[in-house]
């Protein structure tokens, strides 16, 4: 079982979720935009189903971290709890991470 708060704070417990905690920290010596300009740069995360077929599959679940401006070297330092179907799941998952 997965055993979380849910958004009004009240526990809340869910059959056959599995849970990732993932810390988005920093990027380093990201390239400059063009004519030299620093980047402003979000850092994304999806878990997507494992192996789907299309070219854009529909995420299980998105986060973000808040846009880091003007640098080619971004600290986010955001933390997230995801929760996704898995563990009683034959369907695997797999997390993507994206800097635009």
């Amino acid at each position: 079982t997965l055993d979380e708060w849910d958004e009004g704070g009240r526990f809340n417990t869910r059959q056959g979720m599995a849970i990732l905690q993932l810390l988005i920290s920093e990027a380093k010596n990201l390239r400059k935009g063009a004519g030299g300009r620093l980047p402003d740069t979000v850092a994304s995360a999806r878990i997507i189903e494992k192996g789907s077929s299309s070219k854009q599959p529909a995420p299980v679940t998105t986060i973000s971290a808040p846009r880091c401006k003007n640098t080619i070297n971004p600290v986010f330092e955001e933390g997230f709890t995801l929760s996704f179907p898995g563990l009683n799941s034959s369907v695997e998952h797999q997390l993507e991470i994206t800097l635009w």
